[in-house]
């Protein structure tokens, strides 16, 4: 399913929002898909961590998701960051803000027992006061046991961290690269602990993180 991320004006009133537009060649999975989403907007979820919907419509092999206004995908801050600055490399306050907001949108998600597709950087976006949040995509073909689900998620939130980190899909933090010992650990934690509960990772940040600028997130009890 491949995404496009887009500003656009709505002309009658004149209102700014993101459209993220995927790519749904299928026709039955795209049917699947707006019924999902349609039923996510009639929730009308009060999450701060997830990104507001206010509409989705099918145009040919395409499906669109009209959101509140976001500057763009943590894939795009990353590669940003990682190809037009020298030397550049994501501050870990960044990736800090990045994985609290998926714990705490993954975690709202599992309680309302919504299942969606991997978490993945294109699917975290930043808006203009730097405020990020889960952008997801219902999973329409989803026949994997919540449990289950839920481990994948971690797996994924492990590897999303990594990327934004070093700019490139590997599945461990480069052992010369300048990363705390905090960073590295929960990254860790994400691969070995993901039999664990959103929740509890959640909880565990919370526990351990007292200063914003560090990227204190030890998964301990």
């Amino acid at each position: 399913m491949f995404t496009g991320l887009w500003q656009m004006v709505h002309e009658p009133t004149g209102h700014i929002m993101t459209v993220k537009i995927l790519d749904v060649s299928s026709t039955n999975k795209r049917e699947m898909l707006l019924n999902a989403l349609n039923g996510f907007v009639m929730l009308k979820l009060d999450c701060p961590h997830i990104i507001t919907i206010y509409g989705v419509m099918a145009k040919k092999v395409t499906v669109w998701i009209c959101m509140e206004p976001m500057r763009a995908s943590v894939l795009q801050l990353s590669r940003t960051v990682h190809s037009a600055i020298p030397g550049g490399r994501m501050p870990e306050e960044v990736v800090r803000e990045t994985a609290i907001t998926v714990l705490h949108a993954l975690n709202n998600l599992q309680n309302l027992n919504i299942s969606h597709e991997r978490v993945w950087p294109d699917n975290i976006l930043v808006d203009d006061k730097a405020n990020f949040k889960f952008c997801f995509v219902p999973a329409t073909l989803d026949h994997e046991p919540h449990a289950i689900r839920g481990r994948t998620e971690i797996y994924y939130l492990g590897l999303t961290l990594i990327w934004l980190a070093t700019g490139r899909f590997q599945t461990t933090l480069p052992a010369d690269g300048p990363y705390s010992a905090e960073f590295r650990d929960f990254v860790a934690q994400c691969e070995c602990l993901r039999r664990r509960s959103c929740a509890f990772l959640l909880v565990s940040i919370k526990r351990t993180t007292s200063v914003t600028v560090h990227f204190h997130c030890k998964v301990a009890v």
